[in-house]
Formats: C-alpha cells, structure tokens, sequence
C-alpha cells in the first residue's frame, strides 16, 4: 500500500489523472482504508470508479460486497456517489447494469450494461483501465468517465439537449445527463 500512496502523492504533484479503482473495499477494513488514503492523496485529477459496494464502502455506508448490485444499490450508489465527488473534489463512476458517472454537480448514466457482467472477473479493472486512458486525453475527468464507460465524444456535450445517444458496437449505448429529481422518484 505504501507505493501506491507514493505513486498517487507523486501524481499530484505533477498534475496527473489518477483512477482509483477501491477494489473489494467494504469487504476487509484495509482494502477500505488503503482506498480511502489513495483517493485523499491522489489530488484534483482523480476518478473513482467501482461497483455500487465499493463505492458504498468508502463512503462509509453499509454495502453487501458479495451480492448483486439492485435497483436500491443503484439509488443509494447515485446518492453516495454525487456526496463522495462533492466532498473529495473528484470524479465517481459506478459501474452497473446502468453506470453513474458524476462530479457531484453534473451526473450521467451510461445505459447498455447486463447483469452477467457482474460475475465476469476483470471487467471492473478494464473499466478503471479505459477510464484512465481517457483521464489522459479529455479535456475533462467527467468527460473520461462517461467516454470510459461507453459513450465516446462525451467531452462536448450538448448541455441543451437532455439526452445523447449514440449507436454502435457493442450495442446500443446511450448516455444522459440526469434530472436529478426525475432520476430519483425512478429508482425508489
């Protein structure tokens, strides 16, 4: 753990994009702190990006880290999420069936994901993977997240327009900025 917090206190120095992927947090004290203690000193350039658990875990809320991630999961991931972005000045994205994508001020939901892709091994860490290769060329970190989770061209949104859609492999992808008050009523 101690090179890792070396390596995130070392790209905060040098303006780097930094993702945090809090993997199994929630499921051991230290897997949750180590998360924690990355996500404090990798600085203003970080994305988080987790399960609905994870996220639930480092902000401290309890979360079932073995189980499926449920409609609920997603409300309260939504909620803990945009308070998580808020107070570390950060980027969350939360993978799910539908994943979240916020700065605390701005969130979006990328939809095309399934179920199954909960219980393949490893396709969190391509997530975390591709976020930080788009953390590297966006002009935003809200813009690498959304286009790390499927929605590429993200960094131009057309803030008049409430939904952005786009067509093509590996299905139909769509992203939308969320009416927070709408989205909400949805999930409970």
């Amino acid at each position: 753990g101690a090179t890792m917090i070396r390596a995130a206190k070392l790209a905060a120095r040098k303006n780097l994009p930094v993702v945090v992927d809090p993997v199994g947090a929630g499921a051991s004290a230290m897997r949750t702190q180590l998360a924690l203690a990355l996500i404090e000193f990798s600085g203003a350039r970080t994305v988080v990006r987790g399960n609905a658990s994870e996220i639930l875990a480092v902000c401290g809320r309890k979360a079932d880290t073995h189980g499926v991630d449920s409609r609920g999961g997603e409300r309260e991931a939504l909620q803990a999420a945009e308070s998580l972005a808020l107070t570390r000045k950060c980027v969350v994205v939360v993978s799910g069936e539908r994943d979240i994508i916020t700065d605390g001020k701005d969130t979006y939901l990328v939809h095309g994901g399934h179920p199954m892709m909960q219980r393949v091994t490893g396709l969190g860490c391509t997530a975390s993977a591709v976020v930080g290769a788009c953390a590297g060329v966006a002009d935003s970190l809200l813009a690498a997240g959304v286009a790390g989770m499927g929605r590429p061209a993200a960094h131009q949104p057309d803030r008049k327009t409430p939904r952005l859609r786009q067509r093509g492999p590996p299905g139909k992808r769509t992203a939308g900025r969320v009416d927070r008050a709408r989205e909400r009523q949805a999930l409970v």
